[in-house]
Parts: C-alpha cells; structure tokens; sequence
C-alpha cells in the first residue's frame, strides 16, 4: 500500500510537471493582481474548491464576502463538489455555483464536459481555495477553466511543487 502512495505521488507530481512546462502560466504578482481587480480589469472569477468538508466550505464564506464587498461589480462564481453545492445556494455573494461530481474524477468525458463549460465563462482569475488536503484536481479544473491567472495557497507546505509549475 505504501509503495502504491509513493507511485501515485510521483504521478501527480509528474503531471503537474507536465501540464506545466506543456501550457505554461500567464505570471503575474499578488500586487499586479489586486491592481487588476482595483482597476475593473478583473471582472470574473472563478473560486475553486471541489474537494472539500462542510466546514472547508463554510470558511470560505468570508473570501465571498469579502470580495463583494470590496469590489461589487465583480462576477464570482464557485465550484463545488455536488454534495456541498447545495450550502451555497442563495449566498448572496455568488452569481453562479458549478458542481463538480468527485465519482466522475476518471472519466475523461467528465473532465471534458467541465472543462468545456467553464472556458465558455471568460474567467479572468480563477482562484484556489485551500482546504486541509492538496488538490491536484482543484488545480487542474482552475488550470484548464481557461481563466486568464490562477493564483492559490503554497504547495510547498504539502510538500510539492505543484503550485509553481500550475499558478499565475
């Protein structure tokens, strides 16, 4: 069992690598991204947290808020796993909730459709919220939703690179 972990971490990171050096980030600061958002020039964003428990989700509560307070006229949206969709629902913050179904993780036709749906959108900023678990999916599904900058915790802390070869 340990041997299969060992693999599986070697995987993901090798597709973090991958994806990365494959489809490399638009780079961009914290400061260039708060002036980005300060100037309008930020209109959508997408919060990215589809693995998480109840209590990940409600401590997100405050990210929403704050940003609409902050800046009113900004679009944000939320993707969540399917079962805690439903705790965001009427969140006056949230123009639009996605749910992603975590069962349908190895199905290529799956992640296909998602990801469609999403670059329709024109995100300019998909961000990443962390829970208390790295989520390379979360990763992927902010990296591939065609958002222009994807910005989120530091991987490093876990352990992994991931954030530097996916992140804006």
């Amino acid at each position: 069992m340990i041997f299969l972990k060992a693999i599986e971490k070697k995987g993901r990171t090798a597709a973090a690598w991958a994806i990365g050096a494959a489809f490399p980030p638009r780079r961009a600061t914290p400061e260039e991204l708060r002036r980005g958002l300060e100037a309008g020039r930020i209109k959508k964003i997408l919060l990215v947290r589809p693995y998480q428990g109840l209590g990940d989700l409600l401590c997100a509560t405050p990210v929403i808020a704050n940003l609409k307070a902050a800046f009113p006229s900004l679009s944000i949206h939320f993707l969540a796993n399917t079962f805690n969709q439903a705790a965001l629902q009427g969140n006056p913050g949230l123009d639009k909730i996605w749910a992603w179904d975590e069962r349908q993780v190895r199905r290529p036709g799956a992640w296909r459709k998602m990801i469609s749906q999403l670059r329709r959108e024109g995100f300019d900023l998909a961000l990443i919220l962390s829970g208390n678990a790295l989520s390379l999916t979360s990763m992927l599904l902010a990296k591939f939703s065609g958002a222009r900058f994807v910005a989120g915790y530091d991987t490093a802390a876990y352990g992994r690179d991931w954030g530097r070869r996916l992140y804006s």
